[in-house]
C-alpha cells in the first residue's frame, strides 16, 4: 500500500485503511460496522477481569469444558500461527500466555492477543481479483483442518468447492466481496477465509488477506485446468490484456472436474 500510494498512475488501495486490512481486531470491527456478520471478539494486552467477563459472555466456564469454547490468536499474524482453541477460561489463560510476547510468523513480537467466539462449521477460502472496486471470484475452496499431535488446526488438505445447487458458494462470494468493500480492498488479489456457521446457515469472516492465495502457489496449478484461469493469470492479463477482466464472470461457471490437495501429516 505504501509503495503504490507513492506511484502516480498505479492503482493503490491507499495507506489510510492498511491497518484495517492487517490488524485482525480492526478488521473484524470494520466488518461489523458495515452491517455484516462478524466474530464476537475482545483484544487484550494483559489478562484481567475484562478478559474473564468477555469469556463469560461467550458461555466459557472457568475450569470445566462443559460450556462454550473460544479461540485465541495473535492480533497480527497469518494462517494458523499461534491459534488456540480453549474450552475453559483456565485453558484460555494458558493460551494467552503462550501467545503474548512470542514471535509470530512475520518475525514480529505479539503485542496483543485476540480472543474470539468459536465459530463452528466448515471453513472456506474465497479467492478474488479486484479492479477499481469491481470484484471477480476466481475460486472457492473448502478446507480440511483437524487437531493432531497436540496442534489444534493442522491442514490435511483442501478441495475446489462446488455445491449441488450453487447456493452456498454464491452466498460465500457475495459475503466475501462485501467484506472487501468494507476493508477498502479495491485493487489486486485477495484471499478471504470464512466459516459457514452450522447454527446460522450463513458465513462469518475468519480473516481476509489482500494478497494471492498462498500455499506455495499450488492452487494455481489446480485452478487453471478446471476453471481455465487463476489469480496469477488474471493479474498478468491486467498488464497487457485488461479487457479480459471485464469478460470474466462474477464467479466461475459450473465445472465438471475437480481438484484437491492432500497434505502429509506426521503422527
Amino acid at each position: 500500500d505504501a509503495i503504490t500510494d507513492l506511484m502516480p498512475g498505479v492503482p493503490s488501495n491507499g495507506v489510510a485503511g492498511s491497518s484495517v486490512r492487517r490488524d485482525k481486531y480492526l478488521m473484524g470491527e470494520t466488518v461489523r460496522c458495515a452491517g455484516l456478520r462478524a466474530v464476537r471478539q475482545q483484544e487484550a494486552v494483559v489478562w484481567d477481569t475484562v478478559c474473564e467477563e468477555f469469556l463469560t459472555s461467550l458461555g466459557v466456564h472457568e475450569t470445566d469444558d462443559q460450556g462454550g469454547w473460544c479461540v485465541l490468536k495473535p492480533t497480527w499474524s497469518a494462517g494458523t500461527d499461534g491459534v488456540f482453541i480453549s474450552k475453559s477460561q483456565r485453558e484460555a489463560r494458558a493460551s494467552f500466555d503462550k501467545i503474548l510476547g512470542k514471535q509470530n510468523v512475520f518475525g514480529g513480537i505479539n503485542r496483543s492477543v485476540l480472543m474470539q467466539e468459536f465459530l463452528k462449521g466448515k471453513e472456506y477460502a474465497i479467492d478474488s481479483v479486484s479492479v477499481d472496486g469491481e470484484h471477480k471470484c476466481i475460486a472457492v475452496w473448502e478446507y480440511d483442518k483437524r487437531p493432531v499431535n497436540g496442534a489444534q488446526f493442522v491442514y490435511f488438505g483442501l478441495h475446489l468447492f462446488q455445491s449441488d445447487d450453487g447456493v452456498r458458494e454464491e452466498r460465500l462470494v457475495r459475503y466475501a466481496h462485501d467484506v472487501l468493500n468494507a476493508v477498502g480492498c479495491k485493487h489486486g488479489p485477495s484471499h478471504a477465509e470464512a466459516i459457514w456457521l452450522d447454527g446460522e446457515d450463513a458465513p462469518c469472516l475468519v480473516e481476509v488477506g489482500c494478497r494471492p492465495h498462498g500455499g506455495d502457489g499450488t492452487v494455481t496449478d489446480m485452478t487453471t485446468p478446471i476453471i481455465g484461469y487463476s489469480q496469477v493469470s488474471v493479474m498478468l492479463d491486467l498488464f497487457d490484456r485488461p479487457s479480459e477482466f471485464r469478460r470474466l464472470p462474477k464467479m466461475p461457471a459450473r465445472f465438471a472436474g475437480g481438484a484437491s490437495e492432500a497434505c502429509f501429516v506426521s503422527r
